[in-house]
């Protein structure tokens, strides 16, 4: 049974002090002795101090320790340092952001794991600049990844509930050539070898002009084994990508910026291991297969107007989608049929192909911050739509077999294969518009205030196909269905109160509002046509209200940074997955939760040479109400599952409670021959969670995700342009549970951690 962590910070409640006491423990496990962690740093070493981190998580240029927010922000450097090539990696080293399935979770918004997507949109939005994308870009040439925490609705919009990522490329450079290239090498224990080449060039085309590329190559093997296929490592990824952006300062004030980029995945079945057998095995009827395209473009108008800054950004995005899953598992058991050899269908397999394409628009007005009053004004403008279908065929039907009865037949032009299933868009579009903005005014000095609003509307439609002899759907339902409608307009709000005593210490308390936008139910428009008029066409946005106070603090003339934040949120209309009787699936709005957490960050200089930094993550998640399915109850189905999710009183799933990191630097000038030498050692533990509800519903195929603790070691030289380091990724093999599925018609599966990796990179600079 875990503790409960509204008693541990009761204290923190009454007295904000005892973050102090938090520092001096994590100084402690850092090794450092807790009575001088506070202290003046001594004369030898003065004039240290840790570099200041600039931000532009405000939509201005700020130092990191000037402003009140719960940030964390690695740079280029740090993502270098520990080898980083998505964000996945990235993960274990920042306090309250959690991997959960395919998504990304900050602060515990997470309410089911009925399957690797989640079920539902995430509650953390991502953006790669100006854009927000919902895609893990490789991580090469970028200058920093910002993580906002807590709902950021006024300046970031939809689906940043829990908090805000943002990815900031480097940017084309008019003031010199410079290059890169970086070569990387590594072998996976139970898996094959990995590469990875990345190369980047910065070229100045005249004074006002200049252009910058970067290219990227990674592949990886497998480390998973099909034991029925006889097939090993069949969970391969091929990543290709780049990107080039040209800047021209087209006049003293103006800027302007063309961006595009692209990435293509090609994988094979995602790590999936099936949770009975043995480590890192599966056992499939199909080999599937994953392939992914992003083209990404962006132009961005820069006018510096001397007192505020006018920023236009528009970007068009388009995502083009081919995957196959096996789907023998999933059909066999909706006709009630046995598994092979023991009957029912040797191989039945999904197949999506899809065209996701977005128009994103935003203008910003953004003050100085000169006087006492400042400012963030815009208008904000996104356009989505979809198409595509998706199939479930089956290989080698029994065509004497009564239950299958109509098949659609070879409409997708695999010979012997017959389609059961049908599906797709003619036409789905999303439209959301919004108006925001921030003032704060500063009070004096040392006090200042902030209020934002963001006012949002959005349009909603949807209208598809089915062809379908699954569940007793009538045949052929080739016609278009019934089109949908929903439209939805809210207001969302942010009060924040600063105070900064000294240059040292920055208090502030946020009170702010996130939401994810409701949407439609394709199912509806389906059970309109085959008679089941019940299942609602849309449902709502869930809310968050979020109450916080942080601490950013400077100690020994600069040389230690300790920032922390103690925060509650309410949840409300929780969007859930829900089944209807008829086999239905439609998504409706459920209970409220509860989550209080405490974050800690710690960075210490300890000598020229040697520094240490420390995260702390404790969160407490619990649903605080329940919501009765009206379905279910009207059948008859008993307490608890007849509720939309589980109980009161119930813990979010795939939460930990505790995680905590650990990170030692140690450079080593003049190591020999004229070459400096570099060791990083960072452990990154994460404690316990269960992967669904102990009642409800949702309850079948509960199982505890064991706690986890990955080590990572880097060691490496330095000589002019060169850096060449060994490293070894998950130091002691450790096997983490990083998702385990509640299984349903298929065998119930886990997501593990790569296992021990280890090997050699090569980088090299040409300025």
């Amino acid at each position: 049974m875990k503790t409960d962590l509204r008693d541990s910070v009761t204290g923190l409640r009454k007295s904000y002090g005892t973050a102090l006491a938090v520092a001096a423990a994590l100084a402690i496990n850092a090794g450092l002795p807790a009575t001088t962690a506070l202290a003046q740093s001594d004369s030898a070493d003065e004039g240290l101090g840790i570099e200041e981190i600039i931000v532009t998580a405000t939509r201005r240029e700020t130092s990191l320790q000037d402003t009140p927010l719960t940030i964390q922000v690695l740079g280029e450097q740090e993502l270098l340092n520990i080898g980083a090539t998505d964000l996945d990696d990235i993960v274990g080293l920042v306090p309250g952001l959690y991997i959960t399935g395919e998504d990304y979770t900050i602060r515990g918004l997470r309410s089911s794991l009925s399957d690797r997507s989640g079920g539902s949109i995430n509650t953390t939005s991502r953006y790669l600049d100006e854009t927000p994308i919902d895609h893990n870009f490789r991580i090469y040439d970028v200058a920093r990844f910002e993580v906002l925490k807590g709902p950021q609705g006024t300046l970031y919009g939809t689906g940043a509930m829990g908090g805000t990522i943002r990815l900031v490329t480097n940017k084309p450079n008019p003031e010199g050539f410079s290059a890169d290239l970086d070569l990387d090498f590594s072998s996976t224990s139970s898996g094959g070898s990995n590469h990875e080449v990345n190369a980047m060039v910065n070229v100045p085309l005249g004074e006002t002009l200049a252009l910058r590329a970067v290219g990227y190559q990674h592949d990886y093997d497998g480390f998973t084994d099909d034991i029925r296929l006889a097939i090993n490592d069949f969970d391969f990824e091929e990543v290709t990508g780049g990107r080039v952006a040209l800047r021209w300062d087209a006049s003293e004030n103006l800027a302007i910026t063309g961006t595009f980029m692209r990435e293509d995945i090609d994988a094979g079945d995602d790590s999936l291991t099936q949770l009975q057998l043995g480590d890192l095995e599966a056992a499939r009827f199909f080999d599937a297969f994953n392939n992914e395209t992003w083209d990404v473009a962006n132009l961005l108008f820069d006018w510096d107007l001397g007192t505020s800054n006018v920023v236009v950004t528009l970007t068009t995005t388009e995502n083009d989608v081919d995957q196959v899953f096996d789907a023998t598992a999933f059909v066999n058991g909706a006709f009630g049929l046995p598994e092979p050899p023991n009957g029912g269908y040797t191989n039945a397999f999904q197949l999506n192909d899809r065209v996701f394409d977005s128009d994103v628009g935003e203008i910003r007005w953004v003050s100085g911050l000169d006087g006492p009053w400042n400012w963030v004004v815009g208008a904000f403008y996104q356009k989505n739509s979809a198409s595509g279908d998706g199939s479930i065929i089956v290989t080698e039907p029994d065509p004497n077999n009564p239950i299958i009865g109509f098949r659609v037949g070879d409409l997708d032009g695999f010979a012997n294969r017959d389609t059961l299933v049908r599906q797709g868009e003619l036409a789905e579009r999303e439209r959301e518009q919004a108006l925001f903005g921030e003032l704060t005014y500063d009070i004096n000095e040392q006090f200042s205030i902030t209020a934002g609003l963001r006012y949002l509307d959005v349009e909603q439609s949807n209208q598809g196909f089915v062809i379908s002899s699954l569940f007793g759907f009538p045949s052929p339902l080739g016609d278009p269905l019934p089109s949908i409608l929903v439209e939805e307009s809210d207001t969302y709000t942010k009060l924040r109160l600063a105070y900064k005593p000294n240059e040292d210490l920055l208090w502030y308390f946020i009170r702010s509002e996130g939401f994810r936008r409701g949407g439609f139910n394709a199912a509806a428009a389906l059970g309109l046509a085959i008679g089941v008029p019940n299942v609602p066409q849309q449902f709502s946005s869930d809310e968050v209200v979020n109450w916080e106070v942080g601490l950013h603090s400077t100690w020994q003339d600069g040389r230690m940074v300790f920032n922390s934040a103690l925060y509650f949120m309410d949840w409300t209309d929780i969007r859930v997955g829900a089944l209807h009787p008829s086999g239905l699936n439609f998504t409706t709005n459920g209970p409220a939760a509860d989550v209080t957490g405490f974050e800690a960050e710690l960075s210490y200089l300890v000598t020229e040479n040697f520094n240490i930094s420390a995260t702390l993550a404790l969160t407490d998640t619990e649903l605080t109400s329940e919501a009765v399915d009206g379905v279910l109850a009207e059948l008859g189905v008993p307490f608890p599952d007849n509720l939309t999710l589980a109980p009161a009183g119930e813990e979010l799933p795939g939460i930990p409670e505790t995680t905590f990191s650990l990170a030692l630097n140690y450079n080593m000038p003049d190591l020999f021959a004229g070459y400096d030498g570099y060791a990083r050692l960072d452990t990154q533990y994460t404690s316990e969670s269960f992967n669904t509800y102990e009642q409800g519903q949702f309850s079948f195929g509960r199982v505890e995700m064991d706690s986890y603790n990955i080590a990572n070691l880097r060691l490496g030289l330095v000589r002019d342009t060169w850096d060449v380091s060994l490293y070894v990724k998950n130091l002691t093999d450790e096997r983490a549970d990083l998702f385990i599925d509640q299984g349903g018609f298929d065998p119930q599966r886990v997501e593990r951690n790569r296992p021990r990796t280890v090997g050699v990179n090569i980088r090299k600079s040409f300025n």
